[in-house]
């Protein structure tokens, strides 16, 4: 079973991802910009 069940990344399907959910992905991106700033998360395991 060589195949994966899901199709590759490409430009095209990212363009189509934007335009039939675009909040999906700006939803996605506002999470990213809140959890990887700096001091967002701990640096140490643990904590």
């Amino acid at each position: 079973m060589n195949e994966s069940f899901y199709p590759h990344s490409s430009r095209t399907l990212a363009e189509q991802r934007r335009t039939l959910a675009p909040e999906a992905g700006t939803n996605f991106q506002a999470f990213s910009t809140v959890v990887f700033k700096d001091g967002a998360l701990p640096t140490k395991p643990g904590n």
